[in-house]
């Protein structure tokens, strides 16, 4: 039985950026541009509007007018709608570009960044495959929280004490149950993106007899993410104190002395500099996550194939 290197697979997204630094600068632009920007500029078109609704209920000493609100709820709609779409945009563009760069390597034009057929296939099994882990999750919980508010009422007590200890005991086996599912389709992507057509399910397949192995890779990448967030986390701090930046009460409260509508002046270069920074960060994260699982296919899948270099 094919089999692979938990090591080797989990150092596969570090290789990728050591080999291609270019590549991760352009995958955040890509980021930026697919991803970010669009959801920046509706934001950008809402805020004069939205500022000078607050400004205007600031000044007359009450809340905003029903149509005020209305309106506001319109424009949140079309912002929840325009964020949807240009998530699965950007997560389907880097996502192809990972998946190429570790099983495609020949095909480097451009980044390895496509918008094709491959990248439509990622971005409905995507879909598909959250929707049914909604599902899942909904059709798991739901006959639980009613079995343990039966067992309350007919236990002829309020049912916080015997509902809280059900629920608390059912929680970690509806996660496990399920994290065990996500690990056996984790194959998912990789094989979408390789057959050019949709492909979930003939995941359990690939992974058969690979559980324990895919549980240890998750473990390592759970905790490397960790480690990267904590050390952005801290690297973001010095520069503020760098910067000589003071991020106290008084300094928050004497922005918001200002009014409302000189606020996004006064933001715009810091939300420039936060999308720059997170793009960065996401097309990093990207290869990171994505580039060990595409690594497992290729081991599992592909074993004739040339191995990557190092």
């Amino acid at each position: 039985m094919a089999t692979f290197s938990v090591t080797e697979s989990f150092g596969a997204g570090f290789r990728l950026i050591a080999r291609h630094p270019l590549a991760i600068l352009a995958w955040a632009v890509a980021y930026l541009v697919i991803g970010l920007l669009p959801q920046l500029a509706v934001m950008g078109g809402m805020a004069p509007s939205m500022l000078h609704m607050f400004d205007l209920a600031a000044k007359a000493g009450r809340g905003p007018e029903i149509g005020d609100m209305i309106r506001l709820q319109s424009n949140m709609v079309v912002l929840q709608a325009v964020n949807y779409l240009c998530t699965i945009a950007s997560q389907a563009v880097l996502t192809g570009a990972v998946l190429r760069a570790v099983l495609e390597p020949e095909h480097s034009r451009g980044f390895f960044l496509r918008i094709g057929r491959q990248e439509l296939w990622i971005a409905l099994v995507s879909l598909v495959f959250i929707v049914l882990l909604s599902m899942a999750l909904f059709a798991v919980m739901v006959p639980i929280i009613v079995t343990t508010t039966v067992a309350g009422v007919a236990a002829e007590r309020d049912g916080t004490v015997g509902i809280a200890g059900l629920l608390i005991l059912a929680f970690p086996v509806v996660l496990l149950v399920l994290g065990w599912v996500c690990l056996r389709l984790s194959m998912t992507l990789p094989m979408t993106f390789k057959a050019r057509a949709f492909r979930l399910f003939e995941s359990w397949a690939v992974t058969r007899g690979q559980t324990l192995k895919l549980l240890a890779l998750f473990l390592l990448l759970a905790i490397s993410l960790v480690i990267i967030q904590i050390v952005v986390l801290g690297l973001a701090g010095a520069a503020v104190l760098a910067l000589g930046i003071a991020v106290t009460p008084e300094a928050i409260e004497a922005f918001f002395t200002n009014p409302p509508s000189d606020w996004l002046h006064r933001l715009t270069p810091w939300i420039a500099a936060a999308a720059a920074g997170a793009s960065l960060l996401s097309a990093a994260m990207f290869a990171i996550v994505l580039a060990p699982f595409a690594e497992v296919y290729r081991e599992l899948t592909l074993p004739a194939a040339e191995p990557e270099p190092a």
